[in-house]
């Protein structure tokens, strides 16, 4: 699967993977990628069907892509924001070696029953405190 990654700093650093979030693509990191790079090897991958990607995107194409990624660079902090903070969780909860850490931004997520959640409640299960998780 050919997509574009915009990368930043040393490959021998720690690697955050932040993932873009729905009608954005992975440009909407430059600017963290422009304040992190001192410290870390930065990756911010396109989703499947962003920003002129091959597509469409599926939600499974999307955890197989930012899957990959994280293979390549592991064990990585993954980093979503909205619809990436979902894709980030089920890569997370599906392949926990390859992930140090993670943190989601504003998580876009439904209940199983497909409520919306209240607003008192984790936005997903597998996130141990609202907004923050780790494997």
């Amino acid at each position: 699967m050919r997509r574009q990654v915009l990368e930043a700093g040393e490959i021998d650093r720690p690697a955050p993977v932040l993932v873009h979030g729905a009608g954005r693509g992975a440009r909407m990191w430059r600017r963290q990628l422009g304040a992190l790079f001192d410290s870390f090897h930065v990756v911010a991958p396109d989703l499947p069907g962003f920003d002129g990607g091959p597509g469409p995107f599926s939600l499974a194409a999307a955890v197989e892509s930012a899957t990959e990624v994280a293979r390549q660079l592991r064990p990585v902090h993954l980093c979503g924001h909205s619809l990436g903070a979902i894709v980030a969780a089920r890569v997370a909860v599906a392949r926990p070696r390859l992930c140090r850490a993670g943190s989601g931004i504003a998580p876009a997520c439904r209940m199983p029953d497909g409520r919306r959640r209240p607003s008192r409640e984790p936005a997903c299960p597998w996130f141990r405190t609202p907004g923050t998780w780790c494997p």
